[in-house]
């Protein structure tokens, strides 16, 4: 989930510009947000490795969504293997930090192990435009604020 921290007055002073802007605002962020969903999508798409192309087909946007107060999308992974190719296995996983949690629910029993080298395709670009999207919706603002 994307945060960005407002102080009383800057909160203040940004809803006094934005008054009567709101579906510009809206419209303009959820431009953003579909833009940093589609670079994380093809992006994911160009790093696969390609065996018989399932990963790669499996890897979609999903509709942006937008309600008066919200933009919502996301970029999803539809192979059940994608786990393992992204983060590796048995002795060669590698799982950033932040993802640990998430990545438990693809431990293996130990039955058998399958040295399987980490493949990172989808979380390299997902960090990169975790850290553009509140940039760009940023200059998208000042845009809007500086064009009455």
């Amino acid at each position: 989930m994307l945060t960005v921290n407002f102080n009383q007055k800057s909160i203040n002073d940004l809803l006094k510009q934005l008054k009567g802007k709101n579906k510009q605002v809206l419209d303009m962020v959820r431009g953003e947000v579909e833009d940093a969903l589609l670079k994380i999508e093809s992006e994911a798409v160009r790093k696969v490795k390609v065996d018989t192309g399932t990963l790669k087909q499996s890897i979609q946007s999903t509709p942006v969504k937008q309600t008066k107060t919200k933009v919502q999308g996301g970029v999803e992974v539809g192979a059940d293997y994608a786990a393992y190719v992204e983060f590796g296995t048995g002795t060669r996983v590698k799982v950033p930090v932040e993802l640990q949690d998430f990545a438990k629910q693809f431990k293996g029993k130990g039955i058998k192990e399958v040295n399987l080298p980490a493949r990172p395709f989808f979380y390299p670009e997902f960090f990169k435009q975790r850290t553009e999207l509140p940039k760009a919706i940023e200059r998208t603002l000042e845009t809007l604020l500086n064009n009455p």
